[in-house]
């Protein structure tokens, strides 16, 4: 299955995306460390919250490349040398 490729509203970047959890993961130890239920309650929120990003500039602003806004930042940056 191929992966969908996505084009960067912030700075115009197309490809794969990376993903980033919101959170800390001081905050996430920490509640690890006092107490087992907190910690498995705040690891399981970062794991449904995670987000996809650029890989370039790290903007969660991503469009599907085969969106019109996608095709409209596709033709409007040029290639990489």
């Amino acid at each position: 299955m191929a992966r969908k490729v996505w084009a960067c509203k912030t700075c115009g970047s197309v490809g794969q995306t990376g993903s980033a959890a919101s959170g800390s993961c001081l905050i996430e130890l920490v509640l690890w460390m006092c107490a087992i239920v907190p910690g498995v309650i705040y690891s399981l929120w970062r794991i449904s919250s995670r987000k996809s990003k650029c890989k370039v500039c790290g903007s969660k602003e991503l469009v599907p490349l085969d969106s019109p806004e996608g095709r409209r930042i596709r033709d409007t940056v040029p290639p990489p040398p």
